[in-house]
């Protein structure tokens, strides 16, 4: 694991949807979660996975959209990705990618938000890692069911997901 990612502005434009506004709707109309700003932090429950995306927009904004989740909110994106069982062993596999997925979503969704639909962005391929602990400076969202996600957009060079 390299050092740990710093948290940034990118000049967005005013009118910008937040991270967590698209990060709960992607949820929502994707794996048919509901997410919200939570009041509390929680920890998480087991050992956190971390998606992360580099971008580049239009005029050379740069950054890496981050999300991350515990191993039973990556399970549970799968279960209702995928249409299985939340007990269905495959979805215990699939989770991490399921996580990869919606970061993968959600970076297109949010790039046709800030830099408008015909803008030329570019994207990365979502890197996955396991984290000893949460990425400071993220916003905290919560699920209908009582799991902790976290969001935004990280500082880093482009070149690596």
């Amino acid at each position: 694991m390299g050092p740990p990612e710093i948290p940034m502005a990118v000049a967005f434009p005013p009118q910008a949807p937040s991270v967590a506004s698209v990060v709960c709707r992607t949820l929502e109309e994707t794996a048919f979660l509901f997410a919200a700003p939570a009041d509390e932090v929680a920890p998480f429950a087991g050992t956190p996975w971390a998606a992360t995306l580099a971008f580049v927009g239009p005029a050379g904004e740069a950054g890496k959209l981050a999300i991350v989740a515990g191993p039973s909110l990556c399970t549970a994106l799968a279960a209702n990705l995928l249409g299985l069982e939340p007990e269905d062993p495959e979805a215990e596999v699939r989770g991490r990618d399921a996580l990869g997925e919606i970061c993968n979503i959600t970076a297109g969704v949010l790039m046709a938000e800030l830099f408008g639909a015909q803008a030329v962005c570019h994207l990365g391929i979502p890197h996955l890692e396991q984290l000893a602990g949460p990425l400071p400076g993220l916003t905290t969202l919560v699920t209908d069911e009582g799991e902790r996600i976290d969001t935004g957009i990280l500082a880093g060079p482009p070149g690596r997901s």
